[in-house]
């Protein structure tokens, strides 16, 4: 990913993980405030151009945005499936328990994949500069 310039797509890929993280670490009791610190320094005016261009074009990016946290939450359990199975430790396993990680493997990639392809959108739908590229 880019570090400079951050394109309205990157903001609001990290403010809907920054969410998902602010609501699942709440609920899990766990301290939250960097990931609160890190949301409102987004938020701030450096930022706002690319933020309030995005909220200016809601209506068009409703479900771009919408889907870009739908993703990014599906991303985040494909994950916890995989570290859950590498917690179990990978030793001897049937042919279905591998198929079971691999599927979900495969689906962790395409969801990464549809990622990068909605940041791309966004970008694209609100006119930046140089939109995020997925090299495969």
């Amino acid at each position: 990913m880019r570090l400079y310039p951050l394109g309205p797509g990157e903001i609001l890929d990290r403010l809907t993980i920054l969410s998902l993280k602010i609501l699942h670490g709440g609920m899990a009791g766990r301290s939250i405030e960097h990931w609160k610190a890190e949301y409102a320094y987004l938020n701030e005016e450096k930022y706002s151009p690319c933020v309030s261009r995005a909220t200016s074009y809601f209506a068009d990016l409703q479900a771009a945005i919408l889907d870009l946290a739908a993703v990014n939450g599906a991303i985040w359990t494909a994950e916890d499936e995989l570290r859950r199975w590498q917690g179990e430790g990978c030793g001897p396993c049937s042919l279905p328990q591998a198929m079971t990680v691999a599927v979900v493997a495969l689906r962790a990639q395409s969801l990464n994949d549809r990622r990068a392809q909605l940041i791309a959108e966004i970008n694209t739908l609100l006119g930046a500069e140089a939109p995020e590229e997925k090299i495969t």
